[in-house]
């Protein structure tokens, strides 16, 4: 029913870039061959960024899931309550 989310593309498009990068590393341009390391460094960086962001993400959806679980319980006791907030007197059958 539920199936992995292909990231073919994803990983094609990486290891062309790690490619480029190891050509580019050999580049006669000091600037160029040196940029190589600082590329790679931001990469990792923003893989990090992403999981962190990810994580984040996650623990606020699971925050807001709880919020509107006890908002659905506190509804559901609020139909038990009058208008001035307080539980309504149980009438006995005696009284009917």
């Amino acid at each position: 029913m539920f199936t992995q989310p292909d990231h073919t593309y994803r990983e094609i498009q990486e290891r062309s870039f790690q490619q480029w990068l190891n050509e580019m590393e050999h580049h006669s341009d000091l600037a160029v061959s040196g940029g190589v390391r600082l590329a790679r460094e931001y990469v990792q960086y923003l893989k990090e960024e992403i999981k962190r962001q990810e994580a984040s993400n996650q623990l606020k959806a699971d925050y807001m899931k709880k919020l509107k679980n006890e908002i659905k319980e506190k509804e559901g006791r609020d139909d038990l309550c009058q208008s001035d907030g307080s539980l309504p007197q149980r009438i006995h059958l005696s009284e009917i």
